[in-house]
């Protein structure tokens, strides 16, 4: 006979109270990585060049630490230098294909970008209420008013001129047709 015993999930996991210990922040890497001096020396060169068009290409093998050694001489370098500008690009209307740069200081870039947000959610609540509204109904019952009324006058002159030169002119919804009259 066999006896099979049972324990509770609960009794399988190890819970350990962390709460009292105070641990400090892990050091970042100072140096390079082991092995890699010419990888290290190439990037810094890479990074120290001011003119725009250079780039870096990193490759190698996973797991040889290309990221760690990037992003450490990366953080380490953003240290000790001033925040670069942030920049805009606007809408350009006379050249669509080149839109305009706009310099701002550094991190106001997003600052500008959520006002930009905020400005077009309140316009987007502002225009239906202002064509909703009883002045912007006014004005476009007179404009309509008038565009007809010039509509009409202009569909008059050109009847006149067909009955004129013997043209009959049939109206069809929206087209009016043009035939001479025979007679």
């Amino acid at each position: 006979m066999s006896i099979t015993l049972k324990l509770p999930v609960e009794s399988l996991k190890l819970n350990v109270d962390l709460t009292g210990f105070k641990f400090q922040e892990a050091p970042r890497l100072q140096g390079g990585i082991l092995g890699q001096p010419r990888a290290q020396s190439a990037l810094e060169f890479g990074v120290a060049m001011p003119n725009p068009g250079y780039n870096i290409f990193v490759m190698g093998e996973p797991g040889l630490g290309r990221l760690s050694m990037v992003t450490n001489h990366l953080y380490n370098l953003a240290q000790s230098l001033s925040a670069v500008p942030s920049y805009a690009y606007v809408d350009n209307f006379d050249n669509p294909r080149e839109p305009v740069a706009v310099e701002l200081p550094a991190e106001y870039g997003q600052i500008f970008s959520k006002d930009i947000e905020k400005l077009i959610d309140n316009l987007l609540a502002t225009f239906p209420a202002a064509f909703e509204g009883p002045t912007y109904q006014q004005k476009k019952s007179a404009i309509e008013r008038q565009f007809s009324q010039r509509y009409n006058n202009a569909i008059d002159l050109v009847d006149k001129k067909a009955q004129e030169n013997n043209i009959a002119l049939f109206r069809e919804s929206e087209s009016i047709t043009f035939a001479p009259i025979r007679g």
